[in-house]
């Protein structure tokens, strides 16, 4: 291949099937990658030997390599959240909210109602509903909406990493990739990985 000759579309479906194993299976905990940009600049082939598949593992290989040197870490997604209960039950509900981690970003109350707004992981909105029935005598009610994804706090990364689903598949299929052939070489810069590239963790439990 010429240096100025421009990099096979047949090729291409390769080094995406590549890269999507790779996000798909992250190195930390076999977590899934999210927040990571890939531009391939180049590659080497030959028209006659190389094959879509050798670019598939020469592609999945490269953005593990570039991964390593850009660092990755492990986020949890978050949610916002609106509470809507009698305004007697707010200290009740505030206490509940913050020992859940959550981020109180507003509040409203008159006579009858308080409207609480917050942010928080998704995890903390399991069992809500049953401890708002408790704490307001079943009148209270909430609804979320997806938010965004926060870095998981560091007492805590053992044991999403302990509990990833992941792990267990990804080992078993790294032991039994084949060796790339040198007949197809994809290139995937360090620089073109964001030093925040996450691992996203889908929640802890």
């Amino acid at each position: 291949a010429r240096d100025d000759e421009q990099f096979p579309e047949r090729f291409m479906s390769g080094v995406r099937e590549g890269l999507d194993e790779a996000m798909a299976r992250g190195p930390v905990g076999g977590f899934p990658l999210t927040g990571v940009g890939v531009t391939v600049v180049g590659g080497a082939w030959d028209m006659i030997v190389s094959e879509p598949a050798h670019f598939r593992m020469a592609a999945r290989r490269a953005l593990e390599a570039a991964l390593a040197q850009a660092g990755t870490r492990l986020v949890e997604p978050w949610c916002q959240v609106v509470v809507r209960a009698p305004a007697s039950c707010v200290g009740a509900i505030m206490t509940d909210l913050a020992s859940q981690r959550s981020l109180i970003q507003g509040m409203e109350v008159d006579d009858r109602e308080a409207r609480i707004t917050a942010s928080c992981p998704v995890r903390t909105t399991r069992g809500l509903d049953a401890r708002l029935d408790s704490l307001t005598g079943g009148r209270g009610w909430f609804t979320t909406h997806p938010s965004h994804h926060e870095p998981v706090p560091e007492r805590l990364v053992a044991r999403a990493l302990a509990r990833s689903p992941y792990r267990r598949e990804a080992q078993s299929t790294d032991n039994r990739a084949p060796t790339p052939t040198p007949t197809g070489q994809a290139q995937a810069p360090s620089k073109s990985i964001s030093p925040d590239a996450m691992v996203r963790v889908p929640s802890l439990t």
